[in-house]
């Protein structure tokens, strides 16, 4: 659901299968998937925040 609260709990296989889901879908454009990457790690460091996620593929 976006922009709302989930009742499903995800784990850390959750996580891991989606991560490489995008990973297989941009096999052919490394630079993507390192552009991925860093938003992800600048999401987990909470230097960006759900907001920022949210429209940034609106804005490729």
């Amino acid at each position: 659901m976006i922009g709302g609260a989930s009742t499903q709990k995800l784990t850390t296989n959750d996580a891991l299968a989606y991560l490489k889901a995008v990973k297989d879908i941009f096999q052919d454009k490394r630079d993507k998937y390192d552009e991925f990457l860093e938003v992800m790690k600048g999401f987990n460091a909470q230097r960006i925040g759900h907001l920022f996620l949210i429209l940034l593929p609106e804005s490729k």
